[in-house]
């Protein structure tokens, strides 16, 4: 995962539109990173570009479909322009990856001494089903 320099975030705070062109440039030169794509949608959602922040955010969930602060940030997104429905629906989806990740950390835990196995598939396997529910 590229580390974000946050000094330019900082720099860019409050000037949206150069947040945006700030985020743009990394994206050409770190393509297909989410947490990039996060940053540039965030932007763009602060200027009031919201049909192009869902489309970076959606750019983002294609590569990490468990990515879930993107879900986060599209439903807000979405309940900023009024679209209630689609922004339930994708906090809905965000909970659904926070489960599925916090599954999978259980999953590759199972080696581990703090947590007998059993118990450990037994929460795996609860989670799993209410994610698929």
């Amino acid at each position: 995962m590229p580390i974000i320099p946050w000094d330019i975030v900082y720099d860019v705070a409050c000037d949206y539109p150069k947040a945006c062109a700030a985020f743009s440039s990394a994206n050409d030169l770190l393509p297909r990173q989410p947490s990039v794509l996060l940053g540039l949608a965030i932007a763009r959602q602060l200027n009031v570009e919201y049909p192009a922040a869902i489309d970076a955010i959606r750019q983002a969930l294609e590569i990490n479909p468990d990515f879930v602060n993107g879900y986060n940030t599209l439903a807000l997104t979405q309940k900023l322009m009024g679209a209630y429905e689609k922004s339930a629906h994708n906090y809905e989806a965000g909970l659904k990856a926070l489960a599925r990740v916090i599954a999978k950390s259980m999953h590759n835990a199972e080696d581990s001494s703090r947590l007998p196995h059993w118990q450990s598939r037994n929460h795996l396997d609860v989670i799993m089903e209410r994610v698929e529910a």
